[in-house]
């Protein structure tokens, strides 16, 4: 069981202008001409609560189930408290006895994982609604008041990831040369994002859950124990690789008439979140926007002048050829973050210290 609770608070005074001396400063703080007072007080807790098994058979055979609570105070007030199941299974393959006759091989492990974990990276009051002092008058009077500066939601609840995982261990010639492989598929539901508001509402945005995005990827790595000299010299390399894919398959579950080109309703579709840039079947690091396809050059007034440009400006690809440079013309252009990223690490150690 675990308990956890962080507070701080503060406050600040601060003047200019100190009369009659500026020798009085904080000897009589009071007696400047521009006060400057704040004050921040916050709070959050959280608490959770694990049960886990483990079971080993002959050491071959290992098996792992768990199930955490977990409570966050800055979720709203319907839904401070998660369930997150998780089980995990193994097989020590290389301890089965029709493998002893296999002298270069060491280690070989599968191993199998489902389960849900959490996320509650939001800010400590990302939930509630917010109260900012301000100046207003009235009847000629300047008063004090309060506004609401942010928008609750009540039902702001945990982030879920519903994850699968294949994996394999391997050791071969004595261990010289280790390696896993991992295959994984998540779903994660419900993310912490922030929502933006139409600019009619008075507000920029608001703390939200976001439908669905799921994730599919491998990771591979491969160790090799190069020179190994007990305390003389040690040096291993390491390689690794990974691939990972997400796609946004849910939103906010708003639905939209899909037209044909004469304008008649063929059906409906879970409507796009373009202001944040989020297309339902694609990728959040996706990127959206116009081709470029060049400047336009001396020679080409003409064509340029349909798009009310001029030689040396920069050339967008039309892409339905109307003559019109708008949202039509948007295409995919790829993604922010690379598909596949390698990266090799090489370690050396020389002449162990006692």
């Amino acid at each position: 069981y675990t308990a956890e609770k962080y507070q701080s608070w503060d406050s600040t005074g601060e003047n200019e202008g100190f009369q009659p001396n500026g020798n009085l400063i904080y000897h009589a703080i009071q007696s400047g001409i521009i006060p400057y007072v704040k004050s921040n007080d916050e709070v959050q807790t959280g608490n959770g609560l694990l049960w886990r098994l483990n079971y080993s058979l002959m050491d071959r055979y290992l098996l792992t189930a768990a199930i955490r609570r977990d409570g966050f105070s800055a979720f709203g007030q319907n839904n401070p408290f998660a369930t997150f199941p998780s089980v995990a299974a193994a097989w020590r393959i290389s301890e089965e006895k029709f493998m002893d006759k296999i002298e270069w091989l060491d280690n070989l492990k599968v191993r199998v994982s489902y389960g849900e974990t959490g996320n509650r990276s939001i800010g400590r009051y990302a939930a509630f609604s917010r109260l900012t002092v301000t100046n207003a008058i009235q009847g000629g009077e300047n008063y004090k008041a309060l506004y609401p500066s942010s928008l609750a939601n009540r039902d702001l609840k945990w982030e879920t990831t519903t994850g699968l995982n294949l994996g394999l261990e391997f050791g071969v010639l004595n261990n010289r040369i280790t390696g896993s492989l991992d295959l994984y598929k998540n779903k994660t539901t419900d993310l912490l994002m922030d929502r933006a508001m139409p600019s009619i509402s008075g507000y920029g945005s608001i703390a939200a859950n976001l439908g669905q995005i799921n994730n599919k990827g491998l990771e591979a790595t491969l160790t090799t124990l190069n020179v190994n000299i007990p305390n003389k010299v040690t040096w291993n390399t390491s390689f690794m690789y990974s691939t990972n894919r997400n796609e946004i398959k849910h939103l906010y579950g708003n639905m939209v008439d899909v037209l044909d080109e004469e304008g008649n309703v063929i059906g409906q579709r879970e409507d796009d979140d373009v202001q944040n840039g989020w297309y339902i079947g694609h990728a959040i690091d996706d990127i959206y926007d116009y081709k470029y396809i060049g400047i336009w050059q001396m020679g080409e007034e003409l064509e340029a002048n349909k798009y009310g440009k001029k030689p040396g400006d920069p050339k967008l690809l039309d892409v339905n050829n109307d003559g019109v440079i708008n949202q039509d013309d948007k295409v995919w252009l790829g993604s922010k973050i690379p598909l596949h990223r390698l990266s090799i690490s090489s370690n050396l150690n020389l002449f162990k210290c006692i």
